[in-house]
């Protein structure tokens, strides 16, 4: 639930924060979020909170804010990430083939749903434990980015110019 909150929250900041345009700016946020909060996530100690509690004794526990807020935030790095991503691909999609390249990013989506899937069973049988999981996702997602980054520099230089604009030179349209 903790998850969904924030990527709704992600969604709707994101829509915020690009003035209603697509803001490729915004990925790079999302990643860098996606791992940072991935690898808080391995050092908040879920093993700190008891098992089998409910939720009213799961948020007793302090152990449990940190990790409640480490779900959320990755989550809205999550919405960061895909929502100008699934505008790009509208975007620059010519009409006639839009449909298509929806539906073959629809497949790629659900075979790399697939494949993190067979990822996570694979690490959880060598014996890492949960968070361990979360960390090793986060630190190759920090290795994916980077190779993007470099391979498609444009996410990174309009996220230094979305900073610059916000920031620094404040400027209004």
């Amino acid at each position: 639930a903790a998850f969904i909150v924030g990527i709704a929250i992600g969604a709707f900041l994101c829509e915020k924060l690009s003035g209603k345009h697509v803001e490729l700016g915004l990925v790079p946020l999302g990643s860098i979020g996606l791992s940072v909060f991935g690898v808080d996530l391995w050092f908040a100690r879920p093993s700190d909170v008891a098992g089998a509690v409910d939720v009213a004794g799961f948020l007793a526990q302090p152990a449990s804010w940190r990790i409640l807020f480490d779900l959320v935030m990755i989550g809205v790095a999550g919405g960061f990430f895909t929502v100008p991503l699934y505008s790009m691909v509208q975007q620059r999609s010519a009409e006639a083939e839009r449909s298509r390249v929806i539906a073959a990013n629809n497949i790629l989506n659900a075979a790399f749903m697939v494949g993190s899937a067979l990822f996570g069973m694979v690490v959880l049988a060598a014996g890492i434990s949960i968070p361990g999981l979360f960390l090793a996702t986060a630190l190759i997602n920090i290795g994916v980015a980077v190779f993007i980054y470099r391979l498609v520099p444009e996410f990174l230089l309009r996220f230094i110019v979305w900073l610059l604009v916000h920031t620094v030179y404040r400027l209004r349209t």
